[in-house]
């Protein structure tokens, strides 16, 4: 009896220091991710497509945040549930990300037309803090953004632009996303590139890019799914730089307004001449007006 004590006592004291030992899971921070906000459409495949946009809120980067989307049918009954990852692989403290993840049809019906959604809740079921954090010193400029109004890519919403290396390191595997929203400041679609070309972006080194939102053609969408504005987000694989990311304050924004007016160098240097020949104008003016009043005072003298 007293070796059979002894023997559990000891399994209970190896337990605990096995526990004391093991690694604990304490980087998951699921409350530091926060679900701004989604909407959902029947792509051109038939699947069901959750688009939204989510927000590190804590103080730490977080490394690839996972996300469950739960849905639900007209008749209140779960339809199905799917989970992955959010776009951007690490998201430092108050960045965004956007994400796509999208669902087959129930087996019990044909399409989701039929099925029916009447409820969808988009849950964070992992996010873990790292001390480590991306490459971030770019600047993206934008030439054009808008609906392409003919062709076969008719009703697409583009975004092309620039993006420049501004730091002192080689970026590698540089690509862009973007979050597209409506009138309201809803999330209606999202879109990214493929890695840019070249895939090493030197210092002062820039590549272009051109991203279209997905499964839109905003010549046929209902006003609650026109596109007004968007949000573009720049992520390199490489290099990762060990240590605590600053928090994300600027992006680069645009609507389809403002976008589509590009710079046209020409006109600028025609509008700064007319400004030089105004204020040599003035200045001449201003001469003569001088020399005019001493030369009436030299003849009064």
């Amino acid at each position: 009896m007293k070796k059979v004590s002894v023997c559990i006592v000891s399994i209970l004291l190896l337990s605990i220091l096995c526990l004391t030992l093991t690694p604990q899971n304490v980087s998951s921070k699921t409350q530091d991710i926060k679900v701004l906000s989604y909407s959902h459409y029947i792509d051109t495949l038939g699947f069901l497509d959750i688009v939204g946009e989510i927000q590190n809120v804590g103080t730490n980067t977080i490394r690839r945040a996972v996300l469950t989307v739960t849905v639900y049918g007209t008749d209140g009954a779960h339809q199905g549930n799917v989970t992955g990852y959010a776009w951007l692989s690490y998201m430092a403290p108050q960045q965004k990300s956007p994400f796509l993840l999208d669902i087959v049809a129930p087996i019990d019906y044909p399409d989701w037309y039929s099925a029916g959604v009447s409820k969808i809740d988009v849950s964070v079921r992992e996010a873990n803090e790292t001390i480590s954090h991306l490459y971030s010193d770019f600047e993206v400029s934008v030439v054009s953004a808008g609906v392409s109004v003919s062709g076969s890519d008719r009703g697409a919403y583009w975004v092309n632009g620039n993006v420049q290396n501004v730091g002192f390191q080689t970026a590698s595997n540089v690509a862009v996303a973007a979050t597209f929203y409506n009138s309201l400041g809803d999330v209606v679609a999202v879109g990214r590139t493929d890695y840019l070309v070249p895939t090493n972006v030197g210092p002062s080194g820039d590549v272009t890019f051109k991203l279209c939102a997905f499964d839109t053609n905003q010549t046929a969408e209902v006003e609650s799914r026109q596109i007004t504005s968007y949000v573009l987000f720049v992520q390199a694989d490489l290099p990762l730089i060990d240590g605590k990311a600053s928090p994300v304050t600027t992006t680069a924004t645009g609507n389809s307004i403002v976008s589509q007016q590009t710079n046209n160098p020409e006109q600028s240097s025609n509008q700064n001449r007319l400004y030089i020949i105004i204020i040599v104008a003035v200045i001449a003016t201003v001469i003569v007006a001088l020399l005019v009043s001493r030369k009436g005072k030299s003849s009064k003298n």
